[in-house]
């Protein structure tokens, strides 16, 4: 298990150089590029690590690496230019069904389906409603998300995503590195609550329930 982890976190590093060239395109090195690596090689280690059924499934851990490698590459490239582009998010919305058909353990196939309905439904609604500040990229995340994690994991992503927003956003403001109304890129948050629902999702959702 501990050798997996580790070949998991080096092969993170790997993926942290590619996924620079990637989104930067061979610009400038900076600090984001030690950054960008160590996180992904922090969390492909710990993907390898709290994946279930890591030694008979080792497909769902395939799964979840791919899942994380994604958002992370949406968050960066959100950050950069304020879009979630559909050659990524939609392709994450098709992998979420097909892999809670296939592969064993949560979600399954039908609860992957109304879950990615149900929230992405939610956000469309909210996007109508207000497009300044909810653009259809985030709709799309949403839905994968919901295909990806099921219920009631993407109630916690939307949450924990919703609320560090929030938080960094009133401190933003205060500190005046942003003005009132000025866009702010969700993606990030939503990548935040989506990779704190895969690792500690269900222990979370328990121990809320001691407390009701």
């Amino acid at each position: 298990m501990a050798v997996i982890s580790i070949t998991m976190g080096l092969l993170g590093l790997l993926m942290g150089c590619f996924l620079n060239v990637v989104i930067y395109r061979q610009s400038p090195i900076t600090r984001r590029y030690p950054v960008l690596v160590l996180l992904t090689g922090a969390l492909f280690f710990m993907t390898a690590t709290v994946s279930p059924n890591l030694e008979t499934n080792p497909a769902k851990l395939l799964f979840n690496l791919i899942f994380v490698v994604v958002l992370i590459a949406l968050s960066l490239i959100d950050l950069e230019s304020f879009r979630l582009p559909d050659v990524l998010t939609l392709p994450l919305l098709v992998l979420g069904l097909i892999g809670a058909f296939l592969l064993p353990g949560n979600p399954s196939g039908w609860e992957s389906v109304l879950c990615a309905l149900g929230a992405g439904g939610v956000f469309w609604t909210i996007a109508r409603l207000y497009p300044q500040g909810m653009g259809l990229g985030d709709v799309k995340l949403v839905a994968a998300l919901g295909a990806c994690l099921g219920f009631p994991s993407i109630f916690l992503a939307v949450f924990m995503g919703s609320f560090v927003g929030a938080f960094l956003g009133i401190v933003l403001l205060l500190t005046g590195q942003k003005r009132f109304r000025q866009q702010i890129p969700f993606g990030p948050y939503l990548t935040f609550g989506a990779i704190v629902a895969l690792f500690w999702g269900e222990r979370l959702v328990d121990w809320y329930w001691t407390f009701v």
